[in-house]
């Protein structure tokens, strides 16, 4: 499903500062990519398959906080971090594959007013709380004109098979 990345950042806007611009270029062609699961468990590996060119993509995570999470993208010098995958790298994948328990990307910073795009934070940690996560595709994902193609997964944050208590342990 091919979004404008205002969209899905509205609610970052509210929360994190980011300022959203309208898009004035051509639109990017269509990713086509699959997330093989919707609903991942701590240790299990969430998988994208990807069946259409990627080039010069980006590759992101929106996560339960609704920050962004890059894994690949191409690198700025006011980053600090490099990317997880490369972006060359990750151009040429039919499949990417991240496990959960211990899957890290670089947290986006917000955008701030006058620069061309957000600063990216020191890898961390993705898949860190229950909640509704999204894996996001993209060209220039850190610039706010971007637009980006979704697939949408929910996230337990505990085992596969392992019923989470909802009260004190007796």
């Amino acid at each position: 499903m091919r979004l404008p990345l205002c969209w899905s950042l509205a609610l970052l806007l509210l929360v994190g500062g980011f300022r959203v611009a309208p898009a004035s270029a051509q639109p990017a062609e269509e990713i086509d990519f699959n997330c093989e699961r919707t609903r991942l468990y701590r240790g299990d590996t969430l998988v994208v398959d990807f069946y259409s060119q990627h080039d010069d993509a980006d590759l992101a995570i929106l996560n339960e906080e609704n920050r962004m999470v890059l894994i690949s993208f191409k690198r700025q010098p006011e980053d600090k971090a490099d990317p997880m995958i490369p972006r060359g790298q990750f151009g040429k994948m039919k499949q990417v594959r991240l496990a959960t328990a211990d899957a890290r990307g670089s947290v986006m910073e917000p955008w701030v007013q006058g620069k061309d795009a957000a600063v990216l934070k020191q890898p961390q940690l993705i898949f860190t709380k229950t909640g509704n996560y999204e894996v996001i595709v993209g060209h220039n994902l850190k610039s706010p004109n971007s637009e980006i193609d979704v697939c949408y997964l929910y996230y337990f944050d505990y085992p596969r098979g392992r019923i989470k208590r909802k009260g004190p342990v007796r």
